[in-house]
């Protein structure tokens, strides 16, 4: 499938992290992932930016070996009540919109 992470728009990071913090039950030594819900491949972002940016990307695969990075959530996510709100989408728009 080609070169994918599961990215996730700051806003949501933070409010992730602040979840915690709500929670007023602090898990001792306890690791959890927090990532996107969703596996997103290296050229969908590609595509994603050129339409936030309103032009036509095309790229050419090199045959480079996959890097996927696939950390789960659902823990986290089930135990803080949580799920990220922000599409990458509306990442790429929110994040143009700052540089205006």
């Amino acid at each position: 499938p080609g070169t994918a992470r599961r990215f996730i728009y700051v806003d949501d990071l933070c409010e992730g992290i602040l979840s915690v913090v709500r929670s007023h039950s602090m898990p001792g030594n306890v690791i959890y992932n927090l990532a996107g819900s969703e596996l997103v491949s290296l050229s969908k972002v590609i595509m994603e930016a050129g339409k936030a940016c309103g032009r036509d990307i095309t790229f050419k695969e090199l045959g480079s070996p996959a890097s996927i990075r696939n950390p789960i959530s659902h823990k986290f996510y089930q135990e803080f009540d949580f799920k990220p709100q922000v599409s990458l989408q509306e990442g790429f728009q929110a994040c143009l919109q700052s540089l205006l």
